[in-house]
This record gives structure tokens, C-alpha cells and sequence, in this order.
């Protein structure tokens, strides 16, 4: 079975689990379908590019864009030792993007999701931030996903404090989020350096977690949005 994420030449149709995504020739152009068992979607492209390139995207998208950060939640808290480094994974909700390539840009059409968006606040109501919300639960080792729902961040822990710190969350901010993916795994690279028991810094690494994985297309640079950090901290706790 062909998988929906990569690239695919006008006229297509992909089925995979609960899923049928086509394109089709009509009149001029084509007609998009994306149809699963609540929903349909159809769209005209009128367009003389003949592929459509659909890969995961970062996880703020969807319903619609209320903030660029994302909260996980750990279902155990994990208790880290001082001036050591520690790594795990946890699993952050998959978004799927529809692009065109014109001319080495990826021009955004179409995003959908299998998981229900949730947000929550980090920090207080005055000084806080709107985060969308997932809860995840900590392996030692990459766990096994659906693909199409779920990704796995290895989560790389330095507490450079001298202290014991609990971590219970982490907060990213997606506007540094680098996925990378292959037929069995969508991933990401994250780092959380622990200044204090209430502040950490988190951030990405521009790598595969596994050798061959192939880079998803990122939003904000298709959406040429300037910015001044990728990284976020953590000032209202972990």
C-alpha cells in the first residue's frame, strides 16, 4: 500500500486505514477529495503542477491558528538528578499538510488531523500563554505510533541546577519544530535544558532521529513568517 506522506504525480488515490485522499481531472484542472467517515472535503485546484507533496506538520494548525506553542503533558512526572543528562520519548499529535512546489517553495492548501485539538494555559491568567495540549506518556525507548496520529520527540534532559527537578511537562514553541519522517515513524529532536526546579529552556535539533528519514515541509517558512526565536522558556514551572 502506498503511503499518503511524500510525494504524488497528478491523478492519484490513496487509501490507507480510515482515510481516502484523490485527485482527479476536471474540466481544466482537478478536483481534490479528502473523505473520512465524518468528513469530506473537496477542492478545485486550478493549477498546471502536476504533484501534490502531503507530509506531518507542526501540531498548531488545527482548528485554527490560536498559538504557535505546544504543552505536553508527562502521565508519570520524572524526577531528574542533578548535572546530568537524561533521554526519553514522548508522543506529541500529528497534523498532516497539502502542498504545491512551486519553485522551491511549498505552497500550504489543505491540513487536517486525526486527534482532538485541546488547549490549555501555562502559567497564570495574567502572564500566561495559551499552549495547544497533549498528554503523553515516557519510554525509554522509541514506542510504536499510528502514523498518522501520533509522533514520537526524543526529548534530550540536561539539568544543569544542582538540584533534583521533577519534570511534569514541556511547553515548545512550534515556530522550531524540525519533523522528520519515513513509513513507520514521524519524529522530532527536542532539547530542555533545567536552569532551576521552576525554569527550563526547550528547542530543537535540525536532525533524524533514525538515518534516511526524510525533512517535512515547515508551515511558518512556507508562510514566510520572520521570527526572532525558536526556542521557548519555561519561566512558570516544568
Amino acid at each position: 500500500m502506498e503511503s499518503i506522506y511524500g510525494l504524488h504525480t497528478l491523478p492519484f488515490e490513496l487509501k490507507e486505514k480510515n482515510i481516502t485522499i484523490s485527485v482527479r481531472s476536471k474540466d481544466s484542472g482537478y478536483i481534490y477529495i479528502r473523505e473520512t467517515h465524518d468528513e469530506k472535503v473537496e477542492k478545485l485546484l486550478f493549477t498546471k503542477r502536476n504533484e501534490i507533496y502531503l507530509c506531518p506538520v507542526e501540531p498548531v494548525n488545527l482548528t485554527k491558528t490560536i498559538t504557535p506553542f505546544l504543552l505536553i503533558e508527562l502521565q508519570k512526572p520524572l524526577l531528574v538528578e542533578p548535572k546530568t543528562k537524561n533521554k526519553v520519548y514522548i508522543r506529541f499529535p500529528i497534523e498532516i499538510g497539502a502542498f504545491f512546489k512551486i519553485k522551491g517553495d511549498y505552497d500550504n492548501f489543505d491540513i487536517f488531523t486525526f486527534t482532538k485539538p485541546k488547549y490549555t494555559l501555562y502559567g497564570d491568567v495574567r502572564r500566561g500563554v495559551v499552549c495547544k495540549y497533549y498528554k503523553s506518556d515516557v519510554n525509554t525507548s522509541i514506542p510504536k505510533t499510528d502514523i498518522l496520529k501520533e509522533g514520537v520527540i526524543e526529548l534530550r534532559i540536561e539539568n544543569d541546577s544542582s538540584e533534583w527537578v521533577e519534570v511534569k511537562k514541556a511547553v515548545f514553541n512550534s515556530f522550531g519544530m524540525k519533523i522528520y519522517y519515513n513509513d513507520k515513524l514521524v519524529s522530532m529532536i527536542a532539547k530542555m535544558k533545567i536552569l532551576n526546579s521552576s525554569i527550563a529552556e526547550t528547542g530543537f535539533s535540525d536532525a533524524p532521529l533514525i538515518k534516511g528519514m526524510d525533512k517535512s515541509v515547515e508551515i511558518y517558512t512556507s508562510r514566510k513568517i520572520t521570527l526572532s526565536t525558536a526556542k521557548f522558556v519555561m519561566e512558570a514551572g516544568v
